[in-house]
């Protein structure tokens, strides 16, 4: 079978305090799992800027033209561990996000 091209996604997050100001500085790091029979899924890591924000960029591999890789991707600051992102991968490059606790 045909190898296919992987697909790189960035991914926008944002780390609030609870007043909702961003908090810089904060290195942010993410671990994914596969839940397809087959594929890859990869993250990179970021630090926050002055806003809270970073950008982080998803890779999906599939081992085929016709793999319809997915799984999930989570994100957290160590120095914030009760603040999770997640990122699903459904397959066919669509993604959806939750989050926890809520944003405000």
């Amino acid at each position: 079978p045909a190898s296919s091209r992987p697909a790189v996604l960035p991914i926008s997050l944002t780390l609030l305090d609870a007043n909702g100001r961003g908090i810089t500085g904060q290195a942010i790091t993410g671990t994914c799992t596969v839940t397809s029979p087959s594929g890859t899924i990869t993250t990179s890591s970021g630090t926050t800027d002055a806003n809270g924000k970073t950008t982080v960029f998803i890779t999906v591999k599939g081992v085929n033209n016709t793999d319809q890789v997915k799984g999930v991707c989570q994100y957290s600051a160590a120095s914030y561990p009760s603040l999770v992102a997640s990122v699903a991968i459904n397959g066919g490059g669509s993604c959806g996000g939750g989050f926890s606790p809520q944003p405000p």
